[in-house]
């Protein structure tokens, strides 16, 4: 392979690069607006929530939802988000409804888990 042919490849390879990371980094989405927890249940019993995504912190529940819009069908754009607890009262009304409803466990920080997975072999050395 020619040197020619070896740079071009490395600079079509570092500009899809680019742009992989650009669109994982920019987010075309709007950010989720803060509501109260006695909003989202309003919203559950009102039966205006569309889907649930909810992240599990240590007996308490990251609430991210959307809101049908005012035809019915296509939820709002903007997404809510709350903090409360996990009840089996709200689990009960989520499952009640016909909301789509998703429970994720809680994020797991990264920079901890490679440093307990590399510190051991840093000793070692």
């Amino acid at each position: 392979m020619k040197q020619s042919h070896k740079t071009l490849l490395l600079w079509v390879l570092l500009i899809l690069m680019f742009v992989a990371i650009w669109t994982m980094v920019s987010s075309h989405s709007e950010p989720p607006r803060a509501v109260a927890f006695t909003d989202f249940v309003h919203d559950i019993q009102a039966g205006k929530v569309a889907e649930v995504t909810v992240r599990t912190q240590d007996g308490t529940g990251h609430y991210r939802y959307t809101v049908r819009g005012p035809d019915g069908d296509r939820p709002e754009a903007q997404p809510r988000e709350t903090f409360g607890i996990l009840s089996d009262q709200v689990n009960e009304m989520l499952m009640q409804s016909d909301a789509r409803v998703e429970y994720q466990p809680k994020e797991e920080n990264i920079l901890s888990g490679v440093l307990l997975t590399w510190l051991p072999m840093l000793f070692l050395l």
